[in-house]
């Protein structure tokens, strides 16, 4: 007899903009480092969801992810001190274009644990970008609208070219305000309170 999962991702014609905290908190990391640790993670990785400019998104037991500090990731739900929600393609929605489940929800397939996640990104992080606290370009990135560097990047969008496949586009935290269309609500909620934070 198989097990009924405790939730089901939605089953109509589009993405569902769902709370986090509720069934589950979201990890969301840059698709540089998320790609890295999906590639750790191996066969260990519970559902991802992708979206269309390449950050991944992993379900984790609410509040298992409190706390954790590690470059271009983010916990949405758990102690945030503000709601967090996330854009939840339907189940049939498995590939490109667009937001899809890079790894669809099914028994054995629902949520990470959040041990071995944890240290599987930061592990990609630090291959990524290099030592925390190591100074120059490979800690920081350009934003695309100032031209400044940015310790805080947000991924704004993906640039594809034939040599060098797809790479992220980023901007600063206060400029990815001007930005007419957010990448997604996550994004643009994660920006403003990065901004608050840093008193911009």
């Amino acid at each position: 007899m198989t097990r009924a999962l405790p939730w089901t991702p939605p089953s109509g014609p589009d993405v569902k903009v769902l709370p986090s905290g509720t069934w589950w908190d979201a990890v969301r990391a840059s698709g540089l480092v998320g790609e890295h640790a999906l590639k750790l993670l191996g066969d260990e990785s519970g559902a991802v969801i992708q979206d269309r400019h390449g950050p991944l998104y992993w379900l984790v037991e609410p509040g298992s992810a409190d706390g954790w500090d590690v470059r271009q990731v983010h916990v949405l739900g758990g102690a945030a001190a503000r709601a967090s929600y996330v854009g939840v393609p339907p189940a049939h929605w498995t590939g490109p274009p667009g937001i899809h489940w890079r790894i669809p929800v099914g028994p054995g397939r629902y949520l990470t644990d959040p041990a071995l996640l944890r240290q599987s990104l930061a592990l990609a992080a630090r291959a990524e970008l290099g030592p925390a606290g190591e100074a120059g370009p490979v800690t920081s990135r350009i934003c695309v609208r100032c031209d400044r560097p940015t310790s805080t990047p947000v991924v704004v969008g993906q640039a594809h070219s034939a040599s060098a496949g797809g790479r992220d586009i980023y901007s600063c935290p206060t400029c990815v305000r001007t930005f007419p269309q957010p990448v997604d609500p996550i994004t643009q909620i994660d920006a403003l309170r990065r901004t608050r934070q840093e008193g911009a």
